[in-house]
């Protein structure tokens, strides 16, 4: 009987482990929203990045579509400012305006997760 109860709340401490780990891995829109400046984060968007990303110019993933979002979501949100800072393919870096700060484009990306609630990993 004293078997089963150990094993009983060794299973119970796992399942909330597993539960607590599964949450830490992903930000929520809740989370993004706490986190960063989603207005400023749709000013910039709206200046440097919607016009790409509202229509998927020069392979852009357009903003809610998932298929586009999901590899990108898996590598976490700092990959994706990164890329935002940075650039990547071809896309420039902070969208060709070179005197958004780090906190604009952090915003922006934030923003643009949060059009369609999209979960990105936190990584």
């Amino acid at each position: 009987m004293m078997k089963r109860v150990i094993r009983a709340v060794a299973l119970l401490f796992a399942c909330i482990g597993f539960a607590r780990q599964a949450e830490a891995q992903e930000m929520t829109l809740a989370m993004l929203s706490s986190k960063y400046n989603l207005p400023q984060g749709q000013e910039t968007y709206n200046r440097a990045c919607g016009v790409c990303h509202d229509n998927g110019v020069m392979n852009a993933p357009k903003v809610c579509n998932v298929a586009d979002w999901q590899p990108r979501m898996a590598q976490g949100m700092q990959a994706l400012i990164n890329h935002a800072i940075d650039g990547i393919n071809t896309m420039p870096a902070k969208g060709g305006m070179e005197s958004l700060t780090l906190a604009q484009c952090s915003d922006a990306v934030a923003y643009m997760m949060s059009l369609c609630d999209i979960t990105v990993a936190k990584k």
